[in-house]
């Protein structure tokens, strides 16, 4: 039927009524509908002119729908179209979430007891300024938890003044503050009228700015009492909380203090820190809700937490040991995930994958990689790197030689079982590399570089076959556990913390003439072409006064070479000032000359925020005023959100029923065609393949054997294949095992 016009206005009373416009003349307004709504719906547009009636209604029952009698795409103004779509998908999905709340304090509600930092006190000294449940006076509970504040009314007639203060960086970029807090009256013996209790907001040089409460001895007494208050106006400033007491007689409670912040999100940005297992940070409950606090004051997103030290743990494993410093029973992983999820932020288990043990004592308990597999072990069962000259220390530092196939089976067994006991958003790799060119020469690994090359001498450090060889075994390890996490998990993100010692690269030679590449025989350029990784963050440890330029060089070539994954920078805040590091990750923001971005920073460390001493109150507070003055989420990772490509792993069995089979060949021929490498314990893999069906081809020289496997890869999916040697294991029918 005919609505005879092209204009339409809101229906009044609805969401849409201050909406109005025309569709294109073009279009032949004889096709019009008028519609009519039925039981459940009502008008939302109604035409203007012509035969009037309703140009859209809105059906709301077990499911929402929008009609329209014309075409949407017809609307002549852009805006108004837009307007349109936009109103009407509001309708369908409903109002959109609440920006959250950020919490602006640490240690808000006092749970941190006597060991927190956050909040300094003025009083006497002995004075039970921060009182847990059981010092209180008879009759009084905390509002929440075990800790509150307690200003003033000690002794009776006895005089004290007591403040509590904390100094917190309220982001520009989030206008809506607010402060609210629980409080409570208790007049004692000697409570004189002058007592009194007061709330103020401080700036940074004394000055009072507001009093938000006031209490004296008659503040309804004996019960908790709550309120709020805005401090809106103080977005974008620095100011110091501070509860003050003057007191005869009267005691006075604070429980739960909060400053939350509210506003749009900033740009998806990977803001992360380190947190290292070499200083407090995450080893006790309470050490974990101070992290995560100062993680979110700071407008921080994400932590990279060393779970693990030198193969032992802070979480219960069938395969390493406790640390020593482990909190007896205590899973310290599980504790992290939960509070960090629950406040919004990403946890990534932070593994050194070859650096084992450190020092000049062994290991306490019998059951460490060390002990099993260091000095006292012999043949295949040993697995330390050693260098040319016949050390195994490294600095200070016992390394697994990545060229032995135990040990990375070791590390995808640490990994799988990380994975299968956490939700965890990444698994970072850390000292992925060798500590230099002369490392490398453990005995298994020697052998099957010889038996690779057919050679029988023992290769000096710069033989180029030889610096290609253990290059070829870090990659081998990487890829293999970028897969099999992948495949447990497709939503995980693999890091790796990457080199950058020396001087930046600027082209291909320079880069395989670079520290990282020749040195520690860490190709990580080709692991961001491969995509065997997710992120990158390369170490870019640099001074920001005296290495500015080797900064911005390294920063530069990181951005220009992340093909099809993502880079962090990482910054080293323990060689700046605060000031310093604000500046550089303000670089760190800046596209590079080519137009490139880095996906955020990372700062090492936690434990050391500055070249100076420093708290982690006035690094957030230094991140939220200089280069964080909004709440962030982390980048999607669009080859991981919506995949359009997919894996293969698999594993080549019976090798060692095939010694001389040396000259073992696959290639993977399909939607495109691949060579894929083999390693010690016969893992191969692809990544970022086009789905479709494959074959596989495979060959072995000697016995000149060869077959050729279907292979099925599927976006978003890592498909698996075992099959043994062909001609030297019992083959079958040769039918492999595929799985997705």
């Amino acid at each position: 039927d005919s609505a005879g016009t092209y204009e339409f206005r809101g229906t009044g009373g609805t969401s849409f009524e201050e909406l109005a416009g025309r569709f294109d003349g073009g279009y032949d307004a004889a096709s019009a509908d008028l519609l009519a709504p039925g039981p459940g719906a009502r008008e939302i547009l109604g035409y203007v002119g012509g035969e009037a009636g309703a140009a859209a209604i809105a059906y709301d029952g077990d499911y929402r729908l929008v009609y329209a009698g014309f075409p949407l795409e017809t609307v002549a103004d852009p805006a108004t179209r837009d307007a349109l779509v936009c109103q009407a998908a509001h309708y369908l999905l409903g109002a959109p979430p609440a920006a959250p709340g950020v919490e602006r304090l640490i240690n808000p509600g006092f749970e941190g007891g006597l060991a927190q930092a956050a909040w300094t006190t003025d009083a006497a000294p002995g004075l039970p300024v921060l009182a847990s449940r059981d010092a209180l006076p008879a009759g009084v509970e905390p509002h929440d938890g075990d800790w509150v504040a307690w200003l003033g009314g000690y002794q009776a007639g006895v005089a004290s003044q007591v403040a509590l203060a904390q100094t917190v960086a309220l982001p520009a970029g989030e206008p809506a503050v607010t402060l609210s807090l629980a409080w409570r009256v208790e007049p004692g013996a000697g409570a004189a009228p002058g007592d009194s209790l007061a709330v103020g907001i401080y700036d940074l040089a004394g000055n009072l700015r507001a009093t938000p409460l006031t209490l004296n001895a008659s503040s309804a007494p004996g019960a908790w009492q709550r309120a709020e208050f805005d401090l809106s106006p103080f977005a974008g400033q620095a100011v110091q909380v501070v509860l003050r007491a003057a007191s005869q007689g009267t005691a006075f409670f604070v429980d739960d203090v909060s400053v939350r912040s509210q506003g749009p999100p900033g740009p998806d940005e990977f803001r992360g820190l380190w947190v290292d297992a070499y200083h407090p940070g995450f080893k006790t409950p309470q050490e974990i809700d101070d992290l995560v606090e100062t993680a979110r004051a700071g407008n921080l997103n994400a932590l990279v937490v060393q779970v693990r030290r030198r193969g032992d743990t802070y979480y219960p494993s069938g395969i390493d040991p406790w640390a020593p410093d482990a909190l007896p029973g205590f899973d310290a992983l599980a504790h992290l995930v939960a509070r960090a999820h629950a406040a919004g932020l990403e946890v990534h288990a932070w593994l050194p994958a070859l650096a084992i043990w450190g020092g000049s004592a062994p290991p306490a308990a019998p059951g460490h990689v060390y002990n099993l597999h260091g000095p006292g072990a012999t043949d295949g069962d040993y697995w330390l790197m050693v260098s040319d000259g016949g050390s195994i220390d490294a600095e200070g530092v016992f390394y697994l030689d990545p060229g032995h196939p135990a040990v990375a089976d070791y590390l995808a067994a640490v990994v799988a079982e990380l994975q299968a006991g956490y939700d965890l958003d990444g698994i970072h790799l850390d000292r992925l590399r060798y500590p230099g060119q002369d490392w490398g020469y453990n005995p298994t690994a020697l052998a099957r570089f010889q038996a690779v090359t057919g050679r029988d001498d023992v290769p000096l450090p710069a033989d180029a076959a030889w610096l290609q060889w253990r290059r070829d075994q870090v990659t081998a390890l990487l890829r293999r556990v970028y897969l099999a996490a992948t495949a447990a998990d497709p939503g995980v993100q693999v890091s790796v913390a990457l080199s950058a010692a020396g001087a930046a690269p600027t082209n291909l030679a320079t880069w395989q003439a670079s520290t990282p590449y020749a040195a520690h025989l860490q190709d990580w350029r080709a692991w961001q072409e491969e995509g065997i990784l997710d992120l990158g963050l390369p170490m870019t440890y640099r001074d920001a006064e005296t290495e500015a330029a080797d900064f911005r060089s390294w920063i530069a070539w990181q951005k220009d070479h992340q093909y099809g994954r993502g880079v962090v920078v990482g910054t080293g805040l323990y060689k700046n000032t605060l000031e310093g590091s604000v500046a550089q990750w303000q670089l760190v923001r800046q596209p590079s000359s080519a137009g490139y971005r880095a996906l955020g920073a990372c700062g090492y460390s936690y434990a050391s925020p500055a070249s100076v001493p420093a708290t982690g109150r006035e690094l957030a507070n230094a991140l939220v005023e200089g280069v964080l003055d909004q709440w962030a989420l982390p980048p999607a990772l669009a080859w991981k959100a919506a995949p359009a490509r997919g894996h293969l792993l698999g594993q080549v069995v019976g090798l060692e029923a095939c010694p001389g089979a040396v000259g073992l060949r696959l290639v993977l021929e399909g939607p495109e065609t691949r060579a894929l490498a083999v390693d010690g314990g016969g893992w191969f893999g692809a990544v970022d393949l086009p789905p479709g069906e494959y074959t596989l081809a495979v060959q072995v020289d000697p016995p000149a054997t060869s077959v050729r496997l279907p292979v099925q890869v599927t976006a978003g999916a890592v498909a698996r294949l075992r099959l043994p040697v062909p001609g030297c294991a019992p083959y079958g029918l040769h039918v492999p095992l595929l799985y997705r």
